[in-house]
């Protein structure tokens, strides 16, 4: 796997995030190559202290002896760089930026980078593979069943659209996604929903737009009649991996001139894992999917298989997505260009979306009561027009 994606005739590294499969992948490269490894984290500082993970990264770089690198982020480099990375995407997307200035922070030492996208999917890594393989588990008992069916009866009525798009909007969109195993997944990570989709578009956009919401998840479920864990791994890597991560770290790392490449979706490793059994990934669906992952048993084959490499107890920390302190710096460095972006004046010009809802949206995101990717993703889409649509005509 490793071996046969790190041939290069030019200077080759890793990112190290801090997590199990970037930690995997830097230990196996450590020891299939001469010399020092160079490897490179993306931190924020002050600004996001509670998810940096940079001395975590740090550490394990220490411990396996790496060549590392790490870069500090602040909410005004974001603020500076945010037209060249719309422009790098090509089209809009709630992620893309830590793989920019990871990207970025890459090319100044190697032109080739290799990453751990891959793992979550293959290994179980995601909190989704406990919620999901307990819905099925619990699905599969006639009176849970009937209880579910019940719930999804009563979310589903109309009444419950007319709150504003929020927390609870939220819960009610998981509530409907008890329907069924590809609803239930298709809710466990999206922003709005398609109600939430529907209630900020203008009425001349929606009635344009296809009724049927099932379509791409369909499509994607390749192994529906697998166990849940396979299930599951087939529809990330159709929709969530394909869709997003990769195309968003392709364009943002071709934008840095640097090529990412993907040891975990090496083809015969994806078919070995799918063949193994679903406890060799997860083990445990009783535990919380925040539970570390000695406890979950999450991830089980790729950490005892390297488990001679990697620092001790590493498998006692808790699964940590690679993200940013969005939250805090929308009300900080980035406050002018939401506030910009979202203005009554600017949306109703634009003529996308619903300039009364998006307002809403922005105060209870201020409130605390709406996550921070409802905000973003909005203001992504009017700074995607202004880069895409209205260019001079002169450009």
């Amino acid at each position: 796997m490793v071996e046969r994606q790190k041939v290069s005739d030019v200077p080759i590294g890793a990112f190290l995030s801090g997590g199990i499969d970037s930690t995997v992948l830097v230990a196996l490269m450590a020891k299939l190559t001469p010399g020092s490894v160079k490897t490179f984290s993306v931190g924020f500082g002050d600004e996001g202290k509670l998810i940096d993970e940079t001395k975590r990264a740090e550490q394990i770089a220490r411990h396996i002896g790496t060549n590392h690198t790490q870069v500090t982020v602040t909410g005004q480099d974001v603020a500076e760089q945010l037209p060249q990375i719309i422009s790098s995407l090509d089209q809009p997307s709630v992620d893309g930026v830590n793989s920019y200035f990871v990207a970025k922070a890459a090319k100044t030492l190697v032109t080739v980078a290799l990453s751990g996208i891959g793992g979550d999917e293959l290994f179980a890594g995601y909190p989704w593979f406990i919620n999901l393989a307990n819905y099925q588990r619990s699905a599969s008992n006639r009176i849970i069943r009937l209880a579910y069916q019940l719930i999804v009866a009563i979310s589903s009525w109309s009444i419950w659209d007319r709150i504003p798009i929020g927390k609870f909007s939220r819960v009610i969109g998981k509530l409907r996604g008890l329907k069924s195993f590809l609803t239930k997944f298709d809710r466990e990570y999206q922003i709005f929903g398609i109600e939430g989709a529907r209630r900020i578009l203008n009425d001349n956009i929606k009635e344009s737009s296809p009724d049927n919401s099932d379509w791409p998840i369909t499509v994607a479920d390749e192994l529906s009649n697998s166990s849940p864990i396979q299930r599951i791994t087939a529809l990330l890597l159709r929709s969530y991996t394909q869709n997003q991560l990769l195309r968003d770290t392709d364009a943002t790392s071709m934008a840095n001139s640097l090529e990412v490449r993907v040891p975990y979706l090496d083809l015969e490793l994806v078919n070995f894992v799918l063949a193994l059994p679903e406890s060799t990934k997860l083990y445990s669906t009783t535990r919380s999917p925040r539970s570390s992952y000695r406890t979950s048993g999450a991830k089980r084959i790729l950490i005892d298989a390297t488990r001679d490499l990697l620092p001790p107890d590493i498998d006692l920390q808790t699964k940590q997505g690679f993200g940013l302190p969005l939250a805090q710096w929308l009300k900080g460095p980035l406050h002018n260009i939401m506030e910009d972006t979202l203005s009554p004046a600017k949306v109703e010009q634009r003529g996308l979306f619903k300039h009364q809802v998006v307002t809403q949206i922005k105060q209870n995101f201020l409130r605390g009561y709406t996550h921070w990717s409802a905000v973003w993703l909005l203001m992504i889409v009017e700074l995607w027009c202004r880069e895409f649509i209205d260019q001079p005509d002169d450009q």
